[in-house]
């Protein structure tokens, strides 16, 4: 993916989907089988895929910040599907900011607080796309159709 801005302490990261797409396969870790997934799945897979990564790794430790001894950045994910829009707004003074905009920041303006360090939450858009190739239960909140994944099979 494409590490596209920090909001606040969020690192907002774009999973788009490949110009030369061609039919992917998917080999399935546990069931050991190998089939044809679509592309906005495939999309989708990615982006899970990475944040499980990222989720395993170690708290990272951060040394020598003015005013503290020490500094323990952790990880919690949410994960959205969806159209974008992506704008560059501002001229006056020659600042520009980069807006993105778009039904995946809907999602995941609940997604991510019910996300804990460690987590990664996927919101339902992406749980339709990914269900069949990952383990994960729903997020214990009344009405919640967020889903923590637990791993790519």
């Amino acid at each position: 993916g494409d590490c596209i801005k920090f909001a606040g302490d969020a690192l907002i990261v774009l999973f788009k989907k490949e110009d030369n797409y061609k039919e992917q396969t998917y080999i399935s870790r546990v069931h050991k089988h190998i089939k044809p997934i679509k592309e906005h799945q495939y999309t989708c897979l990615r982006a899970v895929n990475c944040a499980l990564e990222l989720g395993a790794q170690p708290p990272y430790l951060i040394t020598g910040v003015r005013g503290f001894n020490k500094v323990t950045l952790t990880l919690h994910v949410a994960i959205g599907y969806g159209d974008l829009q992506a704008l560059h707004v501002g001229g006056h003074n020659g600042e520009w900011e980069f807006l993105l905009t778009g039904s995946p920041f809907k999602q995941l303006a609940k997604a991510i607080d019910m996300s804990k360090q460690g987590d990664v939450v996927v919101t339902k858009e992406v749980w339709a796309e990914v269900q069949k190739h990952c383990k994960g239960t729903r997020v214990s909140s009344y009405g919640s159709s967020e889903m923590k994944v637990a791993s790519v099979v």
